[in-house]
Protein backbone atom coordinates (compact mmCIF):
# COMPACT_ATOMS: atom_id res chain seq x y z
CA UNK A 1 0.00 0.00 0.00
CA UNK A 2 1.26 3.37 -0.75
CA UNK A 3 -0.11 6.61 1.03
CA UNK A 4 -0.24 9.81 -1.09
CA UNK A 5 -0.01 12.80 1.01
CA UNK A 6 -0.94 16.04 -1.01
CA UNK A 7 0.61 19.28 0.37
CA UNK A 8 -1.30 23.28 -0.07
CA UNK A 9 0.44 26.32 0.95
CA UNK A 10 -1.06 27.40 4.02
CA UNK A 11 0.93 30.69 5.62
CA UNK A 12 3.96 32.16 5.38
CA UNK A 13 5.66 33.17 8.57
CA UNK A 14 9.54 34.24 9.37
CA UNK A 15 11.00 31.30 9.32
CA UNK A 16 9.32 30.38 6.22
CA UNK A 17 6.22 28.76 4.00
CA UNK A 18 4.37 26.79 6.20
CA UNK A 19 2.47 23.48 4.41
CA UNK A 20 -0.57 21.94 4.85
CA UNK A 21 -0.31 18.06 4.84
CA UNK A 22 -3.59 15.84 3.45
CA UNK A 23 -4.00 12.52 3.28
CA UNK A 24 -7.62 11.32 1.95
CA UNK A 25 -8.93 14.81 2.48
CA UNK A 26 -7.69 15.20 6.14
CA UNK A 27 -5.35 17.43 7.71
CA UNK A 28 -2.31 15.74 9.19
CA UNK A 29 -0.21 18.58 9.68
CA UNK A 30 1.06 22.12 9.39
CA UNK A 31 4.61 22.82 9.07
CA UNK A 32 8.20 23.74 7.47
CA UNK A 33 8.57 19.95 6.20
CA UNK A 34 5.14 18.13 5.73
CA UNK A 35 6.25 14.92 4.05
CA UNK A 36 8.79 14.44 7.06
CA UNK A 37 6.31 15.71 10.03
CA UNK A 38 3.18 14.00 8.03
CA UNK A 39 5.59 10.82 7.85
CA UNK A 40 5.57 11.09 12.36
CA UNK A 41 2.27 11.29 12.41
CA UNK A 42 0.97 8.09 10.45
CA UNK A 43 3.93 6.85 12.76
CA UNK A 44 2.31 8.07 16.11
CA UNK A 45 -0.95 6.35 14.19
CA UNK A 46 -0.04 3.09 13.95
CA UNK A 47 0.59 2.77 10.36
CA UNK A 48 3.42 0.28 9.48
CA UNK A 49 6.92 1.67 9.66
CA UNK A 50 7.61 0.28 5.88
CA UNK A 51 4.54 2.07 4.17
CA UNK A 52 5.60 3.80 1.28
CA UNK A 53 4.43 7.07 1.62
CA UNK A 54 4.59 10.17 -1.46
CA UNK A 55 4.25 13.71 -1.70
CA UNK A 56 2.79 15.88 -4.61
CA UNK A 57 1.47 19.57 -4.35
CA UNK A 58 -2.03 20.38 -5.10
CA UNK A 59 -2.64 19.79 -8.41
CA UNK A 60 0.48 18.39 -9.93
CA UNK A 61 0.90 14.93 -10.60
CA UNK A 62 4.54 14.95 -9.76
CA UNK A 63 5.54 12.85 -7.30
CA UNK A 64 8.01 15.22 -5.41
CA UNK A 65 8.93 12.87 -2.97
CA UNK A 66 9.10 9.08 -1.96
CA UNK A 67 10.12 7.07 1.55
CA UNK A 68 8.79 4.74 3.50
CA UNK A 69 7.19 6.26 7.27
CA UNK A 70 10.25 4.64 9.09
CA UNK A 71 12.64 6.66 6.87
CA UNK A 72 10.97 9.80 6.57
CA UNK A 73 10.37 10.36 10.14
CA UNK A 74 14.19 10.09 10.77
CA UNK A 75 14.75 13.13 9.29
CA UNK A 76 14.60 16.69 9.22
CA UNK A 77 15.72 19.54 6.33
CA UNK A 78 18.78 22.55 7.97
CA UNK A 79 18.24 25.50 5.64
CA UNK A 80 20.02 28.42 7.47
CA UNK A 81 22.77 30.69 6.25
CA UNK A 82 25.22 28.59 6.95
CA UNK A 83 24.17 25.57 5.92
CA UNK A 84 21.47 24.02 3.63
CA UNK A 85 18.85 22.74 2.76
CA UNK A 86 19.94 19.53 3.71
CA UNK A 87 18.44 16.38 5.32
CA UNK A 88 19.53 15.88 9.20
CA UNK A 89 18.29 13.57 11.97
CA UNK A 90 14.91 14.52 13.08
CA UNK A 91 15.54 15.27 16.52
CA UNK A 92 12.12 15.34 18.64
CA UNK A 93 11.50 18.97 21.39
CA UNK A 94 11.23 18.37 24.52
CA UNK A 95 8.28 17.49 26.15
CA UNK A 96 7.78 20.86 27.62
CA UNK A 97 8.81 22.54 24.62
CA UNK A 98 5.76 20.74 22.95
CA UNK A 99 3.40 21.64 25.31
CA UNK A 100 3.73 25.35 24.18
CA UNK A 101 2.12 25.25 20.45
CA UNK A 102 4.37 22.65 18.68
CA UNK A 103 3.21 21.83 15.29
CA UNK A 104 1.14 18.25 15.12
CA UNK A 105 4.24 15.72 13.92
CA UNK A 106 6.72 18.02 15.04
CA UNK A 107 8.08 21.60 15.22
CA UNK A 108 11.13 21.99 12.20
CA UNK A 109 12.65 25.18 12.49
CA UNK A 110 13.98 24.70 8.47
CA UNK A 111 12.40 26.43 5.49
CA UNK A 112 12.02 24.27 2.89
CA UNK A 113 12.26 25.50 -1.08
CA UNK A 114 10.00 24.26 -3.96
CA UNK A 115 9.99 20.39 -4.70
CA UNK A 116 12.82 18.47 -5.24
CA UNK A 117 11.86 15.16 -6.79
CA UNK A 118 13.51 12.60 -5.37
CA UNK A 119 13.49 8.97 -3.59
CA UNK A 120 14.65 8.88 0.47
Amino acid sequence: MTLNIIVTPSSLTSKGQIYEARLDGEVLCRSLTPFLSAARVLLDADYAPDTVVTMRHQGSSVVSLRSTLKRAAKLTVIDNRHEGPRFAKYRPLPPIEKAHGAVRGGSETATTRQPLTMTL
